[in-house]
């Protein structure tokens, strides 16, 4: 069973260690074109911690394992800014856990939006799962000039 409790800005380091590591092989695949300004900085770990009134650690067995963000755009539309569970804790059901718990604790939201690489099947299998579609691609700011692919999600309540 996993839980997920408000982060808080004495977490910013371990959340920051478990962040890379759970992101190590997308950016073997994607390259630094993949890599947005500031990922691997504490300073804007801290900033999302103390700015995002919903940006939660992941406990399992009393230990961080991840993290999520949700972002309230309002009108009942929601976006899943991130979740990310440890290189060493993937594939244990701790996202889909963590994925359940958004959606539930969030009942107000009509819509859910979400971005994900254009090679990670399995990220994009995971969601699909869930119900959310594909509606659209496009090449993040930071990414100009490379062939690095947000695939878009959505899905509707």
């Amino acid at each position: 069973m996993i839980k997920l409790v408000r982060a808080t800005v004495e977490d910013a380091p371990k959340i920051l260690e478990i962040k890379l590591r759970a992101f190590a092989s997308e950016f073997e695949t994607y390259g630094k074109a993949a890599i947005p300004p500031e990922f691997d900085s504490i300073e804007k770990q801290i900033r999302t911690i103390t700015e995002q009134p919903y940006f939660f650690k992941i406990i399992k067995d009393g230990r961080i394992s991840g993290a999520t963000l949700a972002v309230d755009l309002s009108c009942g539309v929601f976006y899943l800014a991130s979740i990310y569970i440890d290189a060493d804790r993937q594939n244990q059901g701790i996202g889909t856990d963590a994925l359940k718990i958004i959606e539930r604790e969030f009942s107000q939201a009509k819509i859910w939006r979400l971005e994900t690489p254009y090679l990670s099947y399995t990220n994009q299998r995971f969601y699909e799962k869930f119900g959310y579609k594909k509606v659209g691609e496009y090449v993040p700011p930071y990414s100009e000039g490379s062939d690095f692919i947000l695939f878009k999600y959505e899905k509707i309540m």
